[in-house]
């Protein structure tokens, strides 16, 4: 099952790191992850007099397709003065345009957002977000909101995430259905309009209110039938705000036993940008052992990408142990350490093993 994350938060920020623990959580589910960078896009406001580069707009046209080609859709975004970034309000006013407006009908999504400063406005951009979806036809079934810095200062900010990152996967999977009730207000007018006054009736069902309203008018109710109406109105009314669900049985979650791999392609979201000023290279990664696989880092300034191969034409090349690789990611062994006692090989230029520990963030299996 595909997922796309659609992101609008800066490297470092508080909507990355949670961004961060949704993606994970959904790899260690074996869910198909596709990251939707929207400040690589430099995307337009739509409408906008000054015409946007064709290469810029056919990415954007490339990102829609994705979404529309995947199960579940979670957009990521910090909040400034209760609403979301520039960056995905104009992503999302694309989907106005006839070929994508029904890009995300009928689509289980996921809102995740974020604050910092005074006057975020979090809660106030977590609806705005949700109103969007709604008017494009989606649905969001999981909704987060934390404010900037909770994730550092509260032991249970991430279990939160992580558990509603889960639940989202379980209304993926189950194929869950929204019925979003739409409300029609209808003026009934009175048979005798001197004696009763007109009435209206807000109602999810136009023509199971037309059936009524056709009964109604070729009979006279007395008061004992009037009331029962209004009993059986209020009861109705009752059970559409709070209506019951069947249970279903919940799905068993995966053990979260994250494989050399998975860290090693998770390796961007742990890079330190503002310790990489100047660096522009190459790094292919031979991995044996348990697993055996290649890949390939390259940095470019702020920007770190992973690559599936180990490329054949990088600055240095590192050989080792699967498990040391590990060991080496969550902080348990350092790079400089692993070459020192021979569990580490490389070659090509060695200066850089010595900023490896430095570059990326310490892992949590």
């Amino acid at each position: 099952m595909k997922i796309a994350v659609i992101n609008a938060s800066a490297a470092g920020s508080a909507a990355d790191a949670m961004m961060r623990i949704v993606t994970e959580t959904l790899a260690e589910l074996g869910e198909e992850i596709v990251h939707i960078k929207l400040d690589r896009i430099k995307i337009p406001f739509h409408g906008s007099s000054e015409k946007a580069p064709e290469p810029v707009i056919t990415a954007v046209h490339d990102a829609i397709y994705e979404i529309m080609g995947s199960a579940g859709a979670v957009f990521v975004a910090p909040a400034a003065l209760g609403g979301v970034a520039a960056q995905m309000q104009a992503f999302l006013e694309h989907f106005s345009q006839p070929q994508f407006s029904h890009a995300l009908l009928d689509k289980n999504c996921m809102v995740v957002v974020s604050g910092e400063g005074r006057y975020a406005g979090t809660r106030e951009a977590l609806e705005s977000m949700s109103r969007i979806i709604g008017h494009l036809g989606g649905s969001d079934s999981v909704r987060i909101w934390l404010p900037g810095g909770a994730l550092e200062t509260d032991a249970d900010a991430r279990l939160f995430v992580e558990k509603q990152t889960e639940d989202y996967y379980r209304i993926l999977r189950q194929g869950r259905k929204f019925y979003p009730l739409e409300t029609h207000t209808v003026d009934i007018a009175a048979q005798n309009e001197e004696d009763t006054p007109d009435v209206t009736v807000e109602i999810g069902d136009e023509s199971l209110y037309n059936k009524i309203k056709e009964r109604a008018q070729n009979q006279i109710l007395t008061d004992e039938q009037e009331q029962d109406i209004s009993d059986i109105t209020q009861f109705v009314a009752q059970r559409l705000e709070n209506p019951v669900k069947p249970e279903k049985p919940a799905l068993p979650i995966k053990p979260r036993n994250k494989t050399s791999k998975q860290l090693t392609a998770s390796m961007p979201h742990y890079f330190n940008p503002q310790l990489a000023a100047g660096i522009r290279t190459v790094i292919a990664l031979n991995i044996t052992g348990d697993e055996n696989f290649g890949a390939t880092v390259t940095i470019d300034g702020v920007q770190c990408r992973h690559d599936e191969s180990a490329s054949t034409d990088a600055e240095m090349q590192i050989t080792v142990d699967s498990k040391i690789w590990t060991d080496i990611l969550t902080g348990k062994l350092s790079a400089q350490k692993a070459f020192m006692i021979g569990q580490l090989k490389v070659r090509g230029n060695f200066l850089l093993l010595t900023k490896m520990d430095q570059l990326f963030t310490k892992m949590e299996l």
